[in-house]
C-alpha cells in the first residue's frame, strides 16, 4: 500500500474546466506554490462536500494530494467566499479580470507567490466590500 504524498495550502480559485461527469479540474493561485492545476472529483454531484468550495473567486485553505498527472484536491475549508460579489455584475466582471490576469502571467511554484496571493486576496475582497 502507497501512501500519497500530500501538502495544505491556502489558495484562490481562479477558474474551472469539466471533467468527465461529476469531476472538475480546478485552476488556483496558491499561496505557497503559485498556480495550481488540480482534480476536484465528485464536485458536481448533489452531496458533494466539495462543491461550493470549489466554485470562482473563493479563497480555501485546500489539502491536496500528489496524483500521478495532476494534483487531487482532498478537503478545501472557506476562508472566505466574497459572497457580495455573487450579488453584483460589475463586481463579478472586475473579480473576472482580475484572475484571470492573475491565471494569465501566474506560474507554477512562483518564488513570489506569498506576495502576489496577498494582492490578489486583497483586491478581491476590496472588490467584494466596495460600495456604490
Amino acid at each position: 500500500m502507497t501512501s500519497r504524498q500530500t501538502y495544505k495550502t491556502d489558495a484562490i480559485n481562479l477558474k474551472s474546466y469539466p471533467l468527465k461527469e461529476s469531476d472538475k479540474i480546478m485552476v488556483m493561485y496558491s499561496k505557497d506554490k503559485g498556480l495550481i492545476r488540480a482534480v476536484a472529483r465528485g464536485t458536481k454531484k448533489i452531496k458533494s462536500t466539495l462543491g461550493a468550495r470549489m466554485e470562482n473567486f473563493i479563497a480555501n485553505s485546500v489539502m491536496l494530494s500528489k496524483g500521478k498527472n495532476m494534483d487531487v484536491v482532498a478537503q478545501a475549508e472557506t476562508i472566505n467566499s466574497f459572497t457580495d460579489t455573487r450579488k453584483d455584475l460589475d463586481k463579478i466582471f472586475y473579480s473576472m479580470y482580475t484572475t484571470e490576469i492573475v491565471n494569465n502571467f501566474g506560474t507554477e511554484n512562483d518564488s513570489g507567490s506569498n506576495e502576489i496571493y496577498d494582492i490578489l486576496y486583497k483586491t478581491l475582497n476590496a472588490i467584494s466590500n466596495a460600495r456604490e
